[in-house]
C-alpha cells in the first residue's frame, strides 16, 4: 500500500525539489520580483506563487528574458500542483520557447520535464514525445557541457520510470549520478541532486523487486542526503519503504529507521504543504506495520492542515490516508466517506493508486453492504487485470528495446570483424598475384586451389545465410509467444485467481445469486483459459512445421455443425440462435482440420462480439471456381483494418482474442484461403472466407 503511494506521487515531489542556482543568494543581491516567488515556492504555497508569477507577467513594467522564463516557470508549476493542467501547459511551453531562444538549457531541461509530465498526465502522449526528443537531443548533443545534461537526464528517467520502463529509467538515472560523480559532488547543489537521483534509482529497483540495489544505491546518497532536511525525509522514507517490501518484510529494520525519522524531524501540529506529504509517509508506513495508535497522531494532524491549505492536491492525500487508516481500524463509515472522496482524484493520479483504493472501499463495504462489496471488488479486479496487462506489455517492449540495443552492438561488432577478415583476404591476393606472376608454372595449380576454395566459401556463406535467417524466424517466434502468454493467457488466469480470492476472504457476505454469478464468471474466464491453451498448442506446432496439409474435398455442412456443437456452452450462454443456409453440395478442396479451426475461432468471437439473444447468419455463395463462406453478427463491428493489425507483429495491437485471430491468418495461408471483415450497412459485422471449390 505505501509503496505505491509513495512512488505515484514522486513527480509532485521532484518539482517541489528542484534546485535554483539563484536561491542560494541572499536576498539583497537577487532580484525582488524572483526573490518574492522563491519564498513561497520554498514553502509550497502554490496559491501565492500563482497569483504573484501571473501578475509579474501580466504587468506593464519590462521584464528581462531571465525574468520571464523563471516566472512562466513558476506559474506553471503552480498550476500543476493546483491541478490546472491546461494553463500549466501553455505557462511551461511559453518557458520551453524562450529557454530555447536564449539557450538556457537549464531551463529548457525544467520546463521539457514539465511539459513531457504534463502531457503524460493528460493523456497528450504524442506531446510528451516531443518533449522527450528535444530532452534527449541535449544529453546526445556533444557541445552542451555535461553539468546541463543532469537534469534532462533526470527528466528521461522519471519520465521512463513512470510509463514502467524501468530498465530504462535506471540507465538514465544511472548516467546522471556518473555525471555528478566526474564532477566531484563538491557543490552544494550538485550533492542535493545526486542525493535526490539516489531516492529516485532506489524506487526504480523497488518496483523491480531489487531490495538489495535499492539499499545499495540508497546508502551511496546517504551522506549528501542527510545534509537537507528535504532530502533527509525522502531518504528515509524510501530506506521504511524497502523495508516493508512484499517478500522482504524486515520489520525491526523499518521501525529503526521510522523511529530515526520521527526523532531526528519530530512531528508539528501546524505543518506547512511541503510536510503533508513525508508526514503522509510516515502515516502509511505506521499502518503498514499495523501500529494504529501512532498512525492516528499524524493522520489527523495532516488531515487538519490538508484542509486549510485548501489545495486539492494535499487534501486528496490527507483524504486518502485517512481512508486506509480508517479501513484498518474498522471504522468503515468514515472509511467510506474518505476514498469516495479521493477516487476521481486517483484516476487522475495512475492507475496503480486507483486500484488500491477500490480494493479499500470493497473491504470497507463488507461489513455494511455485500452488493456494494461485491460491486467494488468486480471494478477492482477488472482494474487490476487491465494494470497488469498494461504493465507486462510495457515491460516486455523494455525488455525487446534493451535486447535489441544489445543485438545491434553484436551486429556492428561482427561488421567490424568481417572488415578486418577482408582485409586481410585483399593482402593475400595482392601477395599471390605477385607470386603468380614470378611462378607462372604454378599458375594451374594455383588456378584450381583458388577455385575449390571460393566453392567452399560460397558454400559457407549460403550456411550462414540460412543460419541468420533460421535465427531471425526463431526470435519473431518467441516474440509472438511472450506476447501470447502475457496477454491472452495472463487475462483469464488473473480473472479465475480474483474471483476464487474474492469467495475466499469473504465467503459469508455473497448471497446465492452472486455465488452463482461468480461461478459463471469462473467457468466463463476458464472456458477461455481452455480454448486459449488449445489454440496456442496448435498455432505452436504451426510454426514448428510439424503440421502438414491434407487437401481433399470437404462439405461445409458437417464441419460448422460440428463448430456449433463445441461452441454449444458460449451461444447458450447468451441465447443466441443461427440461421443457416448451408447446402450438403457445398463443398471444398481444402484440408479439414485447418477449416474447422479457422470456423471454431470466427464462430467462438462472432458469439463474443454479438449482444445478449442476438442471431448469427450462415451461408455459403460458389462463383465460378470459388466457395466463399459467410459469417455475420449484429454485434460490435469488426474491420479488416483491426484484423491486419492483430495479426501483425506489433505487441500493442494484441487483444483478448488476438491468439485466434493470428492462428486463422497463419492456418488460411497454408491452405491458400482468405480472409476479409466488412461492414454491413445495417451495422455489425462480417467475414468472408474464400476457398477453392470442388
Amino acid at each position: 500500500m505505501k509503496k505505491r503511494y509513495c512512488k505515484l506521487l514522486l513527480l509532485f515531489l521532484v518539482f517541489s525539489n528542484i534546485s535554483f542556482s539563484q536561491n542560494s543568494d541572499a536576498p539583497a543581491k537577487k532580484d525582488a520580483i524572483l526573490f518574492t516567488c522563491d519564498s513561497f515556492y520554498k514553502v509550497a504555497d502554490y496559491a501565492n506563487l500563482k497569483k504573484t508569477a501571473e501578475t509579474y507577467l501580466a504587468g506593464k513594467s519590462p521584464l528581462s528574458a531571465e525574468q520571464k522564463i523563471t516566472l512562466n516557470y513558476y506559474a506553471g508549476i503552480a498550476n500543476y500542483n493546483l491541478l490546472i493542467f491546461d494553463t500549466a501547459l501553455l505557462f511551461q511551453k511559453k518557458c520551453f520557447d524562450e529557454a530555447k531562444a536564449q539557450a538556457n538549457t537549464d531551463f529548457l531541461g525544467k520546463s521539457g520535464m514539465a511539459l513531457m509530465v504534463i502531457n503524460m498526465q493528460i493523456g497528450d502522449t504524442a506531446q510528451a514525445k516531443l518533449y522527450k526528443k528535444e530532452l534527449q537531443a541535449i544529453v546526445e548533443n556533444e557541445s552542451v557541457p555535461d553539468k546541463e545534461k543532469l537534469l534532462p537526464y533526470l527528466a528521461l528517467g522519471l519520465n521512463y520510470q513512470r510509463q514502467m520502463y524501468f530498465g530504462t529509467a535506471q540507465d538514465y538515472f544511472l548516467k546522471g549520478m556518473t555525471l555528478h560523480e566526474l564532477a566531484g559532488l563538491t557543490d552544494a547543489k550538485e550533492r542535493k541532486d545526486y542525493a535526490n537521483l539516489c531516492v529516485l534509482l532506489s524506487n526504480v529497483y523497488r518496483s523491480m523487486n531489487y531490495p538489495d540495489k535499492a539499499l545499495e544505491v540508497l546508502n551511496k546518497g546517504k551522506a549528501m542526503a542527510m545534509e537537507h532536511e528535504t532530502y533527509a525525509k525522502l531518504w528515509l522514507n524510501s530506506m521504511i519503504e524497502v523495508f516493508t517490501m512484499p517478500g522482504y518484510d524486515k520489520t525491526d529494520s523499518a521501525l529503526f529507521y521510522l523511529d530515526i525519522l520521527q526523532n531526528k524531524y519530530p512531528m508539528k501540529k501546524q505543518v506547512g504543504n511541503e510536510n503533508v506529504e513525508p508526514y503522509g509517509n510516515i502515516a502509511l508506513s505506521y499502518i503498514n506495520l499495523k501500529k494504529y495508535d501512532s498512525a492516528k497522531i499524524y493522520a489527523d494532524i495532516i488531515y487538519t492542515n490538508a484542509t486549510k491549505s485548501q489545495l486539492a492536491f494535499f487534501i486528496f492525500q490527507a483524504q486518502m490516508v485517512k481512508g486506509f487508516y480508517a479501513t484498518e481500524t474498522g471504522d468503515y463509515e468514515t472509511a467510506i466517506s474518505e476514498l469516495e472522496k479521493s477516487k476521481s482524484i486517483a484516476q487522475q493520479v495512475g492507475p496503480e493508486l486507483y486500484v488500491e483504493i477500490l480494493r479499500y472501499l470493497a473491504k470497507a463495504w463488507q461489513k455494511k453492504d455485500a452488493n456494494k462489496s461485491f460491486e467494488y471488488y468486480d471494478e477492482y479486479v477488472e482494474a487490476s487485470t487491465k494494470m497488469v496487462k498494461e504493465k507486462q506489455s510495457i515491460n516486455f517492449a523494455d525488455q525487446e528495446t534493451r535486447y535489441r540495443t544489445v543485438e545491434k552492438q553484436k551486429q556492428i561488432e561482427s561488421k567490424n570483424l568481417q572488415l578486418v577478415a577482408a582485409r586481410k583476404q585483399r593482402i593475400g591476393l595482392i601477395a599471390g598475384l605477385v607470386l603468380l606472376s614470378l611462378l607462372a608454372l604454378m599458375l594451374v595449380s594455383f588456378y584450381r586451389n583458388k577455385k575449390k576454395t571460393a566453392k567452399l566459401l560460397d558454400k559457407k556463406n549460403r550456411s550462414l545465410s540460412k543460419l541468420n535467417s533460421d535465427l531471425e524466424e526463431a526470435n519473431q517466434t518467441k516474440a509472438k509467444l511472450f506476447s501470447i502468454i502475457g496477454h491472452d493467457l495472463r487475462s483469464p488466469i488473473s480473472q479465475v485467481y480474483q474471483f476464487l480470492k474474492l469467495q475466499q476472504l469473504n465467503p459469508d457476505a455473497l448471497n446465492t445469486e452472486q455465488k452463482n454469478e461468480l461461478s459463471n464468471k469462473i467457468q466463463t474466464a476458464t472456458g477461455s483459459l481452455l480454448e486459449t491453451m488449445e489454440d496456442l498448442l496448435l498455432w505452436s506446432k504451426t510454426q514448428l512445421n510439424e503440421f502438414k496439409t491434407s487437401v481433399e474435398p470437404v462439405a461445409l455442412l458437417p464441419v460448422i455443425e460440428t463448430c456449433k456443437q463445441l461452441l454449444q456452452l458460449n451461444s447458450e450462454a447468451k441465447n443466441i440462435s443461427y440461421q443457416q443456409t448451408i447446402e450438403p453440395t457445398d463443398m471444398a478442396n481444402t484440408d479439414i482440420y485447418f477449416l474447422q479451426t479457422i470456423i471454431r475461432n470466427l464462430l467462438q468471437n462472432a458469439i463474443k462480439a454479438s449482444p445478449q439473444n442476438g442471431t448469427i447468419e450462415i451461408f455459403a455463395r460458389q462463383e465460378n471456381s470459388y466457395l466463399t463462406l459467410f459469417i455475420k453478427n449484429g454485434g460490435i463491428p469488426f474491420t479488416q483494418a483491426q484484423y491486419q493489425q492483430a495479426i501483425s507483429n506489433e505487441l500493442t495491437t494484441t487483444t483478448g482474442n488476438g491468439l485466434g485471430l493470428r492462428l486463422i491468418d497463419e492456418l488460411s495461408q497454408k491452405i491458400n484461403a482468405t480472409v476479409k471483415f466488412t461492414t454491413p450497412s445495417e451495422g455489425g459485422s462480417q467475414v468472408e472466407v474464400r476457398l477453392e471449390a470442388v
